[in-house]
């Protein structure tokens, strides 16, 4: 019945989807724009998903540009913060390098300086060393005119204490000459221990700046090969971003050809399913004509007298029921179709026998009664009558078999749903079909020899009617002895269909039997078809459960997949937080290792120094050596020298007055100097005071002129060229410019007398060390000279004491 309802509705045009029952052409229509307005909305919904797609690619480059925006300021900053600190660097190197470069230039001054002293004392002692040569001979004439005075005056007491106490003089002139020479030994020392401590200073300066060089030349290559790396990662993200550009364009291309192809696959499918839809009304037309057939067939082998046959294919066909399990909805129409065809054969049958009995019935009441023909035609017709009847009641029976036949097909087409299942094993037992299909051919042509044999007994009751109609007219002896003859005959034919029908009978109870074992064998069936159906049912349910479940799976994904994206968003913010932290470890690292290696050329630099301050100690223990041998050697020619020294004022030069030598003099004559140069920078300072008075009056006397000017050129709308006010502007302007060149010139003897001034301020400064290098010198020339007075006085009263001896 729903299967009858499904057809009627697909007749309509209520199928599958969005069609419309199709009753006029408005309807036609509302169809086609109803399937228009899903394609534009398919379409729309594409071009959505493909703009929004296009927003998620956008937003996410913005997010990435963002990013490489924030990398690239940082990467700016870094370089700018670094290009600031090499900068400070190179600041302080500078600096290091220029003060470096003074004490440089101070040390060569002062070992320039240093050297001039010496010179100037290696000269001094070279000309000490004529005088003292000059002394030496005047000293061995005087030697000689001494033991000549000696020879003279050894008697005398007065003489030996005089020498006594000359010698006393000159062992204290000795002693104080020695002190001094210590002194002086002791400052040369110093000074050369100053001159070698800077020495080594300037040394570790220069490895230092060499080694903040090296350093700097490192950290500039380091940082141009992190530059070339950055360009180098810059290219290739730019060759990336063109790549993912070309992808996506490749992408888009293939979008809408996917949506071409969705479009054609889309109407494909329609067309698919339009075919399909024929196809299965095809099957069900061929199913149903199939059912007809296989009715037909049943029918004529239910007809058929060889049940034994049909008993063993029916085993047959419930021991693959048994096997295969899954094929029972088949074989249960099957089992119920023969059910009911045996219950119509049996039917036929009590119909059959009916007639059969009163046909016997009313011969034997024709062979005992002596009738007359017109009663015997009477009976004749009304058993013709009554056999038609019974055709007629057959013939109802017929009609509704087939009605129930019809019903039965139905049945069978909605069991045919289930035979779906039953195909694959129907492919297995296709052998056994064809088998069956050769016993079917073998049953056929026994029903038709069957057929055949009816053949011959309808044709057999044609006889019978030719005959009884030839009985309706006049009997004659010979006649009713043939009839008798003939009635024998039919009684003999009656007595052997009896049999038969004993034979059919026995058959049809042992069929009855077989019926009851496959009835209890259908309601086991059925049952188990209960069974299956609810078990189909509990699937169904399971399955729509299924379906819910697994919407519901695929919302709880959707938001465990959007945690997913958010978690991988999380871990990409965390991954780039340690990148910065890996490279400021990287930095740190790199750092630690930078001043490991410093520390490790400090201290290879520090050993170094080490072993050259031992070898430096080595050499002064030398030198010390050596030069304790030469104060030795000094001590030897001081006391030499020492003899020498009563001569040594008589070399004293004199000044250019003819007066003898003196400091206070020098110190008179240099006083004067820097009188007359503080007089001239007085007088300088003046006329640069005046002159700065001169500029703000000038500058005033400008301004008022200028403002006069701009007055007048406001007050006036026209101006004569030649009027004396012109003349006088002119005059003015004129003035103003030898005004203004004046002030230049002004300006520029000031930046001169400036200049001039600075460096006779440097000069003055010079003047002013050379005078206290000259008032040390002339001090100690002063302390040496008392000291060569006092020797000359004492030699002097000595060689009094030896004239008076």
């Amino acid at each position: 019945m729903e299967r009858e309802f499904a057809d009627i509705l697909k007749q309509i045009g209520c199928t599958d989807g969005l069609a419309v029952p199709v009753a006029n052409e408005e309807n036609r229509l509302l169809q086609k724009e109803v399937e228009d307005k899903l394609r534009l909305k398919a379409d729309l919904i594409m071009k959505l998903e493909i703009q929004e797609e296009q927003k998620r690619r956008v937003l996410k480059q913005v997010e990435n540009l963002k990013l490489q925006k924030e990398q690239n300021q940082q990467l700016i900053v870094a370089q700018r913060n670094q290009r600031d600190t090499e900068h400070t660097l190179l600041k302080e190197s500078e600096s290091k390098l220029n003060k470096t470069r003074q004490e440089i230039r101070n040390m060569n001054k002062k070992i320039q300086d240093s050297e001039h002293n010496q010179f100037l004392l290696q000269e001094e002692i070279a000309h000490s060393m004529k005088r003292l040569d000059h002394l030496k001979s005047l000293v061995e004439w005087g030697e000689e005119a001494r033991h000549a005075w000696q020879e003279e005056l050894a008697a005398g007491e007065r003489n030996n204490n005089v020498l006594e106490r000359f010698r006393l003089e000159d062992d204290a002139k000795f002693k104080e000459m020695e002190l001094r020479r210590q002194r002086l030994k002791i400052d040369v020392m110093e000074r050369d221990a100053i001159l070698m401590k800077e020495l080594n200073s300037l040394t570790t300066l220069e490895n230092q700046l060499e080694q903040v060089s090296r350093l700097f030349r490192r950290a500039h290559n380091e940082r141009m090969s992190l530059i070339s790396y950055w360009e180098n990662a810059v290219r290739i993200l730019q060759q990336r971003d063109n790549n993912i550009d070309v992808t996506l364009q490749e992408i888009e291309k293939l979008r809408q050809l996917g949506v071409e192809k969705s479009q054609v696959l889309q109407e494909e499918r329609k067309f698919y399913e339009t075919q399909c839809q024929n196809n299965e009304e095809l099957e069900r037309q061929l199913a149903e004509v199939n059912g007809k057939v296989v009715l037909q067939r049943r029918q004529n082998l239910e007809q058929t007298n060889d049940t034994s046959d049909i008993k063993s294919e029916v085993l047959t066909l419930r021991g693959m029921l048994a096997d295969v399990g899954n094929a029972l909805g088949k074989e249960r129409s099957h089992n119920s179709l023969l059910a009911g065809e045996l219950q119509a054969k049996r039917a036929q049958h009590n119909s059959l026998q009916q007639p059969i009995h009163e046909l016997e019935v009313r011969l034997r009441e024709l062979n005992d009664a002596d009738l007359t023909a017109a009663q015997r035609a009477k009976e004749i017709d009304n058993i013709l009558q009554a056999a038609e009847r019974n055709n007629n009641a057959l013939q109802n029976k017929v009609d509704k078999l087939q009605e129930k036949v019809f019903e039965k097909t139905q049945e069978l087409n909605t069991l045919k749903e289930t035979s779906k299942l039953l195909e694959n094993e129907l492919n297995i037992y296709e052998m056994n079909r064809e088998t069956f299909e050769k016993r079917m051919v073998e049953i056929e042509k026994e029903f038709i020899n069957k057929e055949q044999i009816l053949y011959e007994l309808d044709m057999e009751l044609v006889n019978l009617d030719s005959r009884l109609g030839r009985l309706q007219g006049a009997r004659t002896d010979e006649e009713k002895i043939a009839c008798k003859s003939k009635i024998l005959e039919l009684e003999e034919a009656t007595r052997k269909k009896t049999d038969i029908l004993n034979v059919v009978t026995a058959q049809n109870n042992k069929a009855k039997t077989e019926q009851l074992r496959i009835s209890q064998s259908l309601e086991e069936e059925q049952g188990l078809f209960k069974r299956l159906t609810e078990r189909r049912q509990e699937l169904m349910f399971m399955v729509e459960g299924g379906q819910k479940e697994l919407t519901r799976l695929r919302d709880s994904n959707k938001q465990v997949q959007v945690t997913l994206n958010l978690l991988q968003l999380r871990v990409d913010q965390r991954q780039k937080t340690l990148a910065k932290h890996d490279s400021q470890v990287y930095d740190l690292e790199k750092e630690k290792q930078e001043l490991d290696n410093a520390l490790r050329d400090r201290k290879v630099e520090i050993g170094q120094q080490m072993d050259l301050m031992a070898a430096k100690k080595r050499s002064l223990e030398d030198e010390k050596s050596e030069l304790k041998k030469a104060l030795e050697h000094l001590h030897i020619r001081i006391s030499q020298l020492q003899k020498k020294h009563d001569i040594v004022m008589d070399t004293l030069g004199k000044e250019e007055e003819g007066e003898d030598f003196s400091v206070a003099r020098f110190k008179i004559k240099m006083a004067q100097e820097r009188h007359e140069l503080q007089q001239i920078g007085d007088e300088l300072d003046s006329k640069i005071k005046k002159a700065e008075n001169e500029i703000p009056a000038m500058e005033n006397t400008l301004r008022v002129i200028s403002a006069a000017n701009d007055c007048y050129k406001r007050n006036l709308d026209s101006i004569d060229s030649n009027s004396p006010e012109m003349q006088e502007k002119k005059r003015l302007e004129e003035k103003l410019e030898d005004t203004k060149i004046n002030l230049k010139e002004r300006q520029m003897e000031l930046k001169e007398i400036a200049a001039k001034i600075h460096e006779l301020e440097f000069s003055l400064s010079e003047l002013l060390e050379c005078e206290e290098r000259v008032k040390a010198e002339w001090k100690d020339r002063d302390v040496s000279a008392r000291a060569l007075d006092k020797e000359l006085e004492e030699q002097q009263s000595k060689l009094a004491r030896a004239e008076k001896l």
